[in-house]
């Protein structure tokens, strides 16, 4: 039969974003397309929305098997509408709103936290196998990098994700981005993903989902190949420029607060000597 995934793609939709969110969404359409209808019952689908105050809250959208076109209408809905496909088109209904008061940073790793309580299927399942994906697509600094630790840790969250067998790829849209990739990079590797410039973000996706269901492959296998070529493709991320801080991050720290004080806290007083 093959394999199955789930893949639950997290969101930034704060105001920053708005300039990039037709594209963000064109993008994930293009993977979605790239599952043959005959094997749409072996994806499964979820949309984790986070933004910040002057927006909307944070809205969870769930899409079970078979219902890739439902997601394509979600995906179709102005940001600031908080409206749900009817029931009677077999479609999960289900939204979770997180506090509003919340800023962008306290956000990311609360909706990385809604990560972990999604409805993820059993690996195993009907003597399939699951491979379990979250896609973090984000312009923003998490909570504790370049500023006191509040909410939830990411760095604690990529642990869980882990020990859940869930894989995260991040994918940085924007050039700010830039000042925390190599945070991303660790973020994701430490739960054996990687991190994707937004602009080779579709055709790395949907190569590495289209592997997995259609060569019976494992995300594991997928990840051994040298994929850093393909990602690196066109953009000004280098993953050799960083891959030892990387390596520290996930050897040598727990929490956000040892990220920012054994890698960030120096970076941040080299800037303020710069603008002394």
């Amino acid at each position: 039969m093959g394999n199955t995934i789930d893949t639950a793609i997290c969101l930034d939709c704060t105001s920053l974003m708005a300039l990039h969110i037709s594209s963000i969404k064109e993008k994930i359409r293009y993977v979605f397309d790239t599952v043959p209808i005959s094997k749409r019952d072996s994806a499964r689908f979820s949309v984790i929305q986070f933004r910040t105050p002057n927006d909307q809250p944070v809205t969870t959208t769930m899409v079970p098997p078979y219902n890739i076109h439902a997601l394509e209408q979600i995906l179709a809905l102005p940001l600031c509408q908080e409206e749900y496909i009817d029931d009677n088109r077999d479609i999960g209904k289900s939204c979770i709103i997180l506090s509003s008061y919340m800023n962008l940073q306290e956000l990311l790793g609360a909706a990385l936290r809604e990560v972990l309580n999604l409805p993820w299927r059993d690996t195993d399942e009907n003597d399939v196998f699951l491979e379990k994906l979250a896609v973090l697509i984000t312009d923003g600094v998490p909570c504790g990098l370049f500023d006191a630790f509040n909410g939830n840790d990411p760095w604690e969250i990529s642990n869980d994700m882990r020990n859940q067998g869930i894989t995260l790829i991040v994918v940085g849209v924007g050039g700010s981005i830039m000042q925390c990739d190599d945070f991303y990079c660790a973020l994701a590797h430490n739960t054996g993903g990687f991190y994707i410039p937004f602009i080779n973000a579709d055709r790395i996706l949907s190569s590495v989902i289209g592997t997995i269901i259609h060569d019976q492959t494992t995300f594991n296998q997928v990840r051994t190949h040298d994929l850093y070529e393909e990602i690196e493709k066109n953009s000004s991320f280098k993953y050799s420029y960083m891959k030892s801080r990387v390596k520290c991050m996930i050897h040598e720290c727990q929490t956000m607060n040892d990220i920012r004080r054994f890698f960030y806290d120096h970076r941040l007083s080299i800037q303020y000597d710069a603008h002394s």
